[in-house]
């Protein structure tokens, strides 16, 4: 077992980790107070999920090409746990096994919200920290399409209730689903991590090496290219006007007011079935949330009728950072 010098362990903290004066400490109390007004007077009710889980609930709903970004341990049964990195995942898996539910009827619209950390395991270097404070809310067994709107303005509120402004990127993973029908299977992975990445030249390779046609080569590769206003979905239809399926899609999100279009976007987790979005700080590169639909993660955690469901996830740490809120 590696050890580490002693004026090491005496003095630092390990990379990505990091301690709260009284000051911070308050400021982030007062933050939440304040979100936690936000989400209860929109009906949303707290929940408290576990900081422990089996090691496979949160490989369940990642891309199996990308390295796993939690801390992993070994209980003293044998049992291989995980430090929670996903409390989206925790909340369905918990309302498939019905432990969110025995208090409503299962025909009730269900909201809920969080605050609690995440950890990830990112390697030293990367810049990122690996103990995050989230603030996040689920909308589950609703499936109208107004329910994106409903999280958008949600979001919003949370960040202008600091006196902050951020831009807000939105997609559709049904895009490039609809698009990847005619690639053949084993090259979806390495498809879609190009896509992640928005390597344009890597896209193009990939999409000769499949043997795709002209038309399609130039759909993938003009895709990550667009994104802006709503000029953006009126070339994207013109692009894609002989996919129907994505037209359908492109004509719903013309509804969605005061957002940057772009459906190249991916978010690191597998389970997106719709609309995606994710927001910046403006000015900055600074990821602040993330959110979308998932209606079939459900199923991945029971045999029972699916959940519509939907959320996002705020970085509080980010938030309580940046805030100008006092």
């Amino acid at each position: 077992m590696h050890s580490l010098p002693k004026e090491k362990y005496k003095s630092w903290l390990p990379h990505g980790f990091d301690l709260q004066n009284a000051e911070k400490t308050n400021r982030r109390l007062c933050l939440q107070d304040n979100l936690r007004k936000i989400f209860k007077d929109k009906d949303y009710k707290e929940i408290t999920l576990p900081n422990l889980d089996y090691t496979d609930t949160f490989k369940l709903t990642r891309f199996k090409n990308k390295q796993n970004p939690f801390f992993e341990l070994r209980a003293g049964d044998g049992e291989q746990l995980a430090v929670c990195s996903d409390l989206t995942v925790q909340v369905i898996k918990a309302v498939a096994n019905g432990r969110l539910l025995s208090n409503f009827d299962k025909n009730d619209i269900l909201r809920f919200f969080y605050m609690q950390p995440v950890l990830h395991d990112h390697p030293w270097g990367s810049g990122k920290k690996r103990e995050i404070m989230q603030a996040g809310v689920e909308l589950l067994n609703y499936d109208g399409y107004d329910r994106v709107f409903e999280l958008l303005e949600l979001a919003r509120a949370c960040v202008a209730s600091q006196n902050l402004e951020a831009h807000l990127l939105y997609g559709d993973v049904r895009v490039l689903e609809f698009l990847f029908r005619d690639v053949p299977q084993n090259c979806h992975q390495q498809l879609s991590l190009a896509f992640h990445n928005k390597d344009i030249a890597l896209i193009r390779s990939l999409s000769r090496d499949a043997g795709v046609d002209k038309l399609l080569e130039e759909v993938l590769t003009e895709l990550p290219l667009l994104f802006g206003g709503k000029k953006v979905i009126t070339e994207l239809k013109l692009l894609c006007k002989k996919y129907p399926d994505i037209c359908k899609v492109l004509t719903q999100a013309e509804a969605v007011e005061n957002v940057v279009f772009d459906f190249s976007i991916m978010h690191d987790l597998s389970y997106y079935t719709g609309p995606i979005f994710e927001a910046y700080l403006l000015g900055t590169n600074e990821k602040l949330f993330t959110g979308g639909v998932y209606d079939r993660l459900l199923s991945k955690f029971s045999n029972s009728k699916d959940y519509s469901a939907c959320g996002f996830a705020i970085d509080l740490s980010l938030l309580v950072e940046k805030s100008n809120y006092a």
